[in-house]
């Protein structure tokens, strides 16, 4: 099959493998630098980091059908088999569907299916979920297919999500790996997008770029790479960012769920650490959050704080001043929040008492208890937890001083970063 070479007396292979969730993954190698690498087709993506954070963080819904745009080697739709009765992936690039079926063969998968494809063009029926890892990169040029997105990054992207509901089961989801250019502006660009009607809509960002930020890594090569040549890619890539309005660079992903019409439709964004491990238990959780808030039982519900986080205290030795940070060390679905000495003392008072939210929330502080639910730090439950209740339920404090702020993570992805790491 030519995969295994021989270089005089040792064995090389012209792909490259990667262990993924599981699975093995075979795909192009990042850098096609050797004459046996040379090919008359684009390459397919190597397995990166978005392409893991994308396993990581998509909610896992038992469904019948998942849609796999923009497929590459079939990373999605292998591990989506596990939780759907069928997953189709779809690409542009021919080479990228025969190894897809290649790596569904290798990992003995039979309820996946690949075609060639732009996007929705051979696709028939409806899906109960749809992900996608698009080319989304602000580019200079359209040279890596499997990468450049246009100049803004948003071509694909905004194709995706404009189409994804004629192509969605009712309740559907799309969930997306993308850069997100100037993401202060994401809830009137989703709702320029999306086409669904009501839906809980969620974006997880890790940390802002600026043009050299973003730039540099993006036009720095790992090999053969003059001085020269690189000054003037760079130069390249500075024009194309300051030209097109694009004022920072974030990365992460974009989740949309379909929700009945009687529902209120929402946004939220929030900051993460990129994934390394599965937090797509916390995302489901999320979405269960959001709909159970809107139902009249909450009332009876405990709010509870998520255990996976932890405090740090660090005193000024002369002046006696704290500053407090909520971090966890073990859950990337988490940042670091810098918070308040007041909201020191409520999240301490919950996390003792547990108490009913009929009991602790007022007009006046259930506004912040939303955010904390929304960003995971606090959670409802029917479920009485285990806590002394003989400890007596301290009565809610004011909300002046409140005040909690999300840290970026400076884990973006960076295409020579996610490879050679």
């Amino acid at each position: 099959m030519g995969l295994l070479i021989q270089r005089g007396e040792d064995w090389a292979s012209r792909v490259d493998l990667f262990a993924v969730a599981g699975l093995y993954v075979a795909t192009d190698h990042r850098y096609m630098i050797l004459s046996e690498d040379q090919i008359e087709e684009d390459v397919v993506m190597y397995v990166g980091m978005d392409s893991m954070g994308l396993v990581y963080t998509a909610p896992q819904y038992p469904v019948n059908r998942v849609l796999d745009l923009c497929c590459g080697s079939g990373i999605q739709s292998l591990v989506a088999s596990r939780y759907t009765k069928e997953a189709i992936g779809v690409d542009i690039n021919p080479r990228a569907i025969r190894f897809a079926r290649f790596n569904a063969q290798l990992n003995g998968i039979s309820n996946t299916h690949f075609s060639v494809g732009n996007l929705y063009e051979t696709t028939s029926g409806y899906f109960d979920t749809i992900l996608a890892n698009p080319p989304f990169v602000p580019s200079p040029s359209q040279e890596c297919r499997f990468r450049d997105g246009g100049i803004t990054g948003e071509e694909i992207l905004a194709q995706i999500i404009t189409e994804s509901t004629k192509h969605l089961a009712p309740n559907g989801r799309v969930f997306i790996v993308s850069d997100l250019v100037n993401i202060q502006q994401y809830e009137s660009k989703l709702e320029q997008w999306w086409q669904g009607g009501a839906a809980y809509k969620l974006v997880l960002s890790t940390a802002d770029r600026n043009d050299i930020l973003f730039s540099v890594p993006h036009c720095h090569t790992a090999f053969n790479q003059t001085w020269q040549q690189y000054n003037i890619e760079l130069d390249q890539w500075l024009q194309n960012f300051n030209t097109t309005g694009l004022r920072t660079v974030n990365f992460g992903y974009i989740l949309i769920c379909q929700v009945d019409s009687i529902r209120t439709r929402s946004y939220y964004s929030r900051t993460i650490h990129n994934p390394n491990q599965p937090i797509y238990q916390y995302v489901q959780e999320y979405f269960q959050q959001r709909q159970l808030l809107e139902e009249q039982q909450i009332s009876d519900c405990f709010l509870v704080m998520s255990p996976d986080l932890r405090f740090r205290l660090e005193i000024s030795p002369t002046t006696g001043e704290r500053e407090i940070e909520l971090f966890s060390p073990n859950n990337p679905y988490f940042t670091t929040y810098q918070i308040s000495e007041q909201m020191y003392r409520m999240l301490q008072d919950i996390n003792h008492s547990q108490p009913k939210w009929q009991a602790y929330a007022t007009a006046i502080n259930q506004d912040w208890l939303y955010e904390l639910i929304y960003k995971g730090i606090l959670y409802l439950t029917l479920e009485a937890p285990a806590v002394n209740r003989n400890r007596r339920l301290k009565s809610p404090p004011p909300t002046e001083g409140l005040k909690i702020e999300e840290l970026e993570t400076k884990t973006t992805p960076t295409c020579i970063s996610s490879y050679l790491r």
